[in-house]
């Protein structure tokens, strides 16, 4: 792919290249939507497609940019761009998927906070917007829990909830296959009482806001406690 810039176009993209402080023009503008899609197409041609479904570069470095602005602007991390819904249906259809016995609302809202905490100390970002809040039988997303709990969890989840999420972040989709096969033949019991003796958890029990349940979760909390349990076992020997 030839790429091929007018002389104003260039000289406005010298001009903005040279003064750290400008804000780029018009022509500057096109020049550097030419060449991004010059290096865009370079770069899927090397790779033979590998960036339908992975961001590009130029995306990468947004979500970057916005991650650092957002952690100067507010102290929080942003979401991947999917809901607690979203992650929670991928997750379901996994589960169905799988076999797994005695599926749940509570038990997929279990996992979906184990998810949730997984993605956001590998991947230092939240996994959606919702933050999980206590209630007397562990951390809950509000949201999902609520929509799940007016279906039958035992109809089968469409494929198409799976393949959108997967074609939207593919390496999300992948922790949800991990966590779905590990924790789908686990007693709703057993991977409660873990979670109701965690640390983020105990932090923000009842006893600890003025006896009400509903408090928010901290990221904080929930990022040293993983980060800790992986101190613990050993990096790729996780047990929680």
């Amino acid at each position: 792919m030839r790429v091929t810039l007018t002389p104003q176009q260039l000289q406005s993209l010298i001009r903005f290249a040279e003064d750290e402080h400008a804000h780029p023009d018009l022509e500057a503008v096109e020049a550097l939507n030419v060449l991004n899609a010059a290096v865009q197409h370079r770069v899927a041609k090397m790779l033979g497609g590998q960036l339908k479904r992975n961001a590009t570069l130029t995306e990468r470095l947004d979500r970057y940019r916005e991650r650092e602005q957002r952690r100067i602007d507010t102290g929080e991390l942003p979401g991947t761009g999917l809901t607690s819904l979203e992650v929670a249906d991928a997750l379901l259809y996994q589960l169905q998927k799988n076999g797994s016995q005695k599926i749940s609302v509570g038990k997929t809202i279990l996992i979906l906070y184990r998810i949730y905490a997984s993605w956001l100390y590998s991947a230092k970002e939240r996994l959606f917007d919702e933050h999980p809040t206590t209630t007397s039988y562990g951390p809950q997303f509000t949201d999902a829990y609520l929509a799940l709990k007016k279906r039958n969890l035992y109809e089968r989840v469409p494929y198409e909830a799976w393949a959108s999420l997967r074609e939207k972040n593919y390496s999300v989709a992948g922790v949800i296959q991990n966590y779905a096969t590990k924790y789908g033949p686990v007693p709703y019991e057993e991977i409660q009482e873990k979670l109701l003796k965690s640390l983020p958890y105990l932090n923000a029990s009842k006893e600890n806001n003025n006896g009400k349940w509903g408090k928010i979760i901290s990221d904080a909390d929930i990022y040293a406690w993983k980060k800790s349990t992986r101190e613990k076992t050993g990096a790729g020997k996780t047990k929680e």
